[in-house]
C-alpha cells in the first residue's frame, strides 16, 4: 500500500521545518508495499502449494495515489493475487526445488511417468540419475544384469538371455568398445521418441517388472550416450577444440 502524503509535500526533500515532529512523520513516510511481517505471516509454503496445485485464485486490495485536476486522491483496486511461484522454471513435487525448462532430467521424468511409474518414484529416480559419462563397462554391467534376470525368470526367457549374451560377446570383442557403443546408441536413438517407443514396447512385451527394469536401465544408458552425442556444442567447447587443433 502507498502512504498518503499531503498535497505539495515532497517525501525526498522535506522542506517542512516541523518534519521531525512525531505528529507529522506519517507525511514523509517512504515505505511502499506490504510489510515484511505480513509477508512472513501470510505467504506460507502450504498456501503456495494450494495456489499452485488447486489453481486457487486470491484477491487483494491495492492502493495507489492518483491525481485529477491537481487534486491528489487515493484509489483502491481489487486485483487477482500473483502466483507466488517462479513460473519460469519446472517445479518439483516438493514445491521447493526447481529445474530450468529443457533440463534433461525433466525429459527423463516424463518418460518414466509415461512408462507407468508413479510421479513420485519417477521424480526420485530422475533426480538421483548419475551425470558421469557412460562407458562400455557400464553397458557391460547392465547387459549382464539383463542376462542374469532373464535366466532367473525361467526357460521362457532363455532366448532373450542368449541374444543379450551374444551382444555382450560382440561388445567385448571390439577393439574400441566406447566408440562402438556410441555408434550403436546414435543408431538406436536418433530422436527422443525412439527411446520412449522402445520402452513402451518392452513394457507391453514383458510383464515381469524386474526384467523390464533391467532393460530400462540398459537402454537409459544408451539414451544418455545418444543424447550427449547428438547435442549441440557450447561456445566454450568449440573454443577448446580450436585450441586443441591449434587454430
Amino acid at each position: 500500500m502507498y502512504s498518503v502524503l499531503p498535497a505539495g509535500h515532497d517525501p525526498k526533500t522535506p522542506n517542512d521545518p516541523d518534519s521531525e515532529d512525531p505528529k507529522k512523520k506519517h507525511g514523509i513516510q517512504k515505505a511502499k508495499g506490504v510489510k515484511k511481517c505480513v509477508v512472513k505471516r501470510e505467504l506460507q509454503h502450504d498456501k503456495f502449494l494450494e495456489c499452485l496445485r488447486n489453481k486457487k485464485l486470491t484477491r487483494h486490495d491495492m492502493y495507489g495515489l492518483r491525481s485529477y485536476d491537481h487534486q491528489i486522491y487515493l484509489e483502491r483496486v481489487n486485483k487477482i493475487g500473483l502466483n507466488p511461484y517462479d513460473n519460469k522454471r519446472w517445479i518439483l513435487l516438493d514445491g521447493i526445488r526447481t529445474l530450468p525448462y529443457g533440463h534433461w532430467r525433466i525429459g527423463l521424468y516424463k518418460r518414466l511417468v509415461t512408462s507407468g511409474i508413479s510421479p513420485e518414484e519417477a521424480e526420485e529416480r530422475a533426480m538421483k540419475k548419475h551425470t558421469k559419462m557412460v562407458d562400455h563397462k557400464d553397458i557391460e554391467l547392465a547387459q549382464f544384469k539383463v542376462i542374469k534376470t532373464a535366466l532367473r525368470k525361467g526357460r521362457k526367457y532363455d532366448n532373450l538371455a542368449k541374444n543379450y549374451g551374444d551382444y555382450l560377446k560382440k561388445l567385448r570383442a571390439e577393439k574400441d568398445p566406447n566408440n562402438y557403443i556410441k555408434t550403436l546408441a546414435v543408431k538406436m536413438f536418433p530422436k527422443e521418441e525412439a527411446y520412449t517407443e522402445r520402452l513402451e514396447n518392452y513394457r507391453k512385451r514383458y510383464e515381469d517388472n524386474d526384467l523390464y527394469s533391467s532393460l530400462e536401465v540398459l537402454y537409459e544408458l544408451y539414451y544418455l550416450i545418444a543424447r550427449e552425442e547428438n547435442r549441440e556444442r557450447s561456445d566454450d567447447e568449440i573454443e577448446q577444440m580450436f585450441k586443441a587443433m591449434a587454430i
